[in-house]
């Protein structure tokens, strides 16, 4: 969060953003959970 400056729901919100244009642009796309250990360390709520 601090990191990207955003709050859970704009970060959520420019993610879900990007998949879709993928999609409609016919491209398949994974999510890559960056620091997932240091996330559930300091914030479990946000990455769940």
């Amino acid at each position: 969060m601090e990191q990207l400056r955003k709050t859970p729901e704009q970060h959520i919100e420019d993610i879900c953003g990007v998949i879709a244009l993928a999609q409609k642009k016919g491209i398949a796309v994974n999510i890559y959970l960056e620091d997932w250990s240091n996330g559930i360390k300091n914030s479990s709520d946000y990455v769940f």
